[in-house]
């Protein structure tokens, strides 16, 4: 996995998260 996929999603999930 590399790395700027994995903060994409880390991202999108806690951008899910928080709205």
């Amino acid at each position: 996995m590399k790395r700027s996929e994995k903060a994409s999603v880390m991202s999108e999930v806690m951008f899910r998260h928080i709205s």
